[in-house]
């Protein structure tokens, strides 16, 4: 009796564990200023996703995409997803950010992230949750 017992229980637990997981939610935000556009490429390494080139022409403009980890990523270091975008602005595009690794999973399961990174004027900053304020990451590379 006692194993049964034993035995729903693991079932229970499987199951609530397996519950929902929201997506994750990459934000970029353009506060370069009135009329400075910023141009941006994002690339999932995962599903070979893709958002080409586009462009947040107004100033606070955001552009959002939203993905789930594959169940391999969590466990296997070279199939983890990642995703990564280049930013640039500026008349010829000269102000420059690279290979920006804006996602990237880690070895346990997680849900609902916000990573937003938010451009201006003297480099790019960044925030994981709307309540906390944002940090310097660096500063734009002359192209």
């Amino acid at each position: 009796m006692n194993q049964i017992i034993v035995l729903l229980i693991v079932i229970a637990m499987h199951f609530g564990l397996n519950e929902s997981c929201p997506d994750h939610r990459v934000v970029i935000t353009n506060q370069l200023g009135k009329g400075r556009a910023l141009q941006y490429r994002c690339t999932g390494s995962h599903d070979g996703s893709n958002t080409g080139i586009r462009t947040l022409a107004k100033f606070n403009q955001s552009y959002q995409f939203l993905f789930r980890d594959w169940p391999t990523s969590w466990t296997d270091e070279q199939n983890r997803s990642r995703f990564v975008c280049d930013l640039s602005w500026g008349p010829q595009n000269e102000n420059r950010a690279d290979n920006i690794e804006v996602y990237r999973a880690a070895m346990n399961r997680r849900c609902g992230l916000l990573r937003q990174y938010i451009a201006r004027e003297d480099g790019f900053y960044y925030r994981s949750a709307y309540n906390v304020p944002v940090g310097w990451v660096r500063g734009w590379t002359k192209k």
